[in-house]
């Protein structure tokens, strides 16, 4: 709710003297501390760098364009592979049915894989026996793959999830690049 006492309607005038001599005031001064403008090839030449670098981003098989899920772990176990009816639901034909499962009590998460399923963490291969897993607010999540896929455990706030990422996404495949505006020297 807005405060009903406004100070430049009861004194306009004093209010707008104010901010002018505050404007005059800080002119010399602001106008030394502003820094040197790039020459505008070299502004030009750091956009297309800003614009090359970002698109390489996106292209990377770890960039946004190969997101193909987020799943929020339930208390207790968590199935993950390709059939609808699990938690953590993979892309159609990129993973077995059934994985595996995640197994969350509290802020840990444990990982047990189907037999020979090829899961690998932090790539070493993953047996059937329980691994408990590193999330992402640790500093370094456990990285688990199998095929084109990658996932790891986030946490955000008290939730716990799955963010899945496919190398092989429709998205990435079909990404032909960003469009930009020319640049424009003038409004840097």
């Amino acid at each position: 709710m807005k405060s009903q006492y406004d100070p430049s309607r009861r004194f306009p005038a004093l209010f707008v003297a104010a901010s002018i001599a505050l404007l005059c005031a800080a002119g010399p001064a602001a106008a030394a501390a502003k820094p040197a403008s790039p020459a505008p090839q070299d502004y030009q030449q750091e956009i297309a760098a800003w614009q090359k670098d970002r698109d390489k981003g996106l292209r990377d098989e770890n960039g946004w364009l190969t997101l193909v899920g987020l799943f929020w772990l339930d208390e207790g176990e968590n199935k993950f592979g390709s059939d609808a009816g699990n938690k953590v639901i993979f892309p159609e034909g990129r993973a077995p049915g059934v994985a595996g499962t995640l197994i969350r009590h509290g802020k840990e998460v444990t990982l047990k894989a189907e037999p020979g399923v090829g899961l690998t963490a932090d790539d070493k291969p993953v047996a059937t026996e329980p691994v408990p897993l590193q999330i992402d607010a640790s500093g370094k999540p456990t990285m688990l793959r199998l095929g084109s896929l990658s996932f790891f455990v986030i946490q955000r706030g008290d939730k716990l999830g799955v963010r899945v990422k496919d190398s092989k996404s429709p998205a990435l495949a079909g990404f032909r690049g960003l469009d930009y505006f020319p640049v424009q020297t003038g409004w840097r």
